[in-house]
């Protein structure tokens, strides 16, 4: 069975579910939710780091995040020691890169001229 065809019988039986179960007024209001979570598709964020981040790094991260892209954003974080130092958070086609890889790349994209 392959990954549509197992998330489609999963999708049947919570539908087959509710129906059976659910009263009319409320399987409307579940059906609504559902809807509206499939047409606004969450955000995610990817953040990467030189080492791992503490809890409250994490946190403070994610406030940044939420207040900066919405609340309906999803944070994953990532270790990567190529980076060398910073912080880069790819949102989307938005990148902040404050790695300081990256700013060693800049440096030296501006005195080669390029």
């Amino acid at each position: 069975m392959t990954n549509d065809e197992n998330l489609n019988a999963i999708s049947q039986g919570i539908f087959t579910y509710i129906k059976k179960n659910v009263k009319k007024n409320d399987q409307k209001k579940i059906l609504r939710y559902i809807e509206d979570r499939l047409r606004t598709p969450k955000r995610i964020a990817e953040v990467t780091t030189a080492i791992e981040m503490t809890t409250e790094e994490k946190n403070k991260v994610e406030r940044f995040l939420n207040k900066e892209f919405g609340k309906e954003i999803s944070v994953q974080f990532f270790v990567n020691p190529k980076i060398l130092g910073g912080i880069k958070i790819k949102v989307g086609d938005i990148l902040i890169d404050r790695s300081f890889s990256g700013t060693i790349d800049k440096l030296s994209d501006h005195l080669l001229g390029s």
